[in-house]
């Protein structure tokens, strides 16, 4: 027969993996719950929360965007670019058109305005701005020829009505800032 403390170690290791060798009054191991962070603000939530927050918009959401022209100086319009559903994929030119007899056209005279981030950098072929972001590239300086950042070989764009166009990548979405005006220089 074997020796009382010969079987306790060998099954003490057992016991102790089942649970068995769980003594009443020792407390169990605390794990503290961790603290998810939320939105860029300082605050947390625990994890029962987290369900309020609102996960990323998948790559297939419905696109939301929106362009509009904001006054700079000098009389130069900034198209502003914002995202507010899906990722949008824009090709890196902002086309232009002015009101004529109520209707919309193309102002093909007008050269080099892109989606880029500053003057030294060229916008690349398509440019992709995630849900939640705003691009703000250099501004249209309201001259026909160059356009944008440096006026080399340009004139004043007439004083009129005029609107900031964008298309999607594919060429499939089209998206038309709200009319503005430009004065006359």
């Amino acid at each position: 027969m074997s020796h009382p403390s010969t079987l306790w170690m060998l099954l003490l290791p057992l016991l102790l993996a089942c649970g068995a060798g769980h003594a009443p009054e020792q407390a169990s191991p605390t794990v503290a719950s961790p603290l998810v962070a939320t939105g860029g603000t300082n605050t947390t939530t625990e994890p029962s929360e987290v369900a309020d927050v609102e996960p990323p918009a998948p790559a297939d959401a419905p696109l939301d965007i929106r362009v509009r022209g904001e006054l700079a100086e000098g009389g130069a319009v900034t198209a502003v670019v914002e995202v507010h559903g899906g990722t949008a994929r824009l090709a890196r030119t902002i086309g232009v058109e002015r009101e004529v007899d109520g209707r919309f056209e193309p102002v093909g005279s007008v050269a080099g305005l892109e989606l880029r981030a500053d003057c030294q950098t060229p916008a690349p072929e398509c440019v992709e701005i995630v849900v939640g972001a705003e691009l703000r590239p250099p501004p249209w300086l309201g001259t026909l020829g160059d356009a944008q950042c440096i006026c080399t070989r340009c004139a004043p764009a007439p004083a009129g009505t005029y609107r900031f166009v964008l298309t999607s990548c594919d060429g499939r979405q089209r998206v038309e800032s709200p009319a503005f005006e430009l004065a006359s220089r």
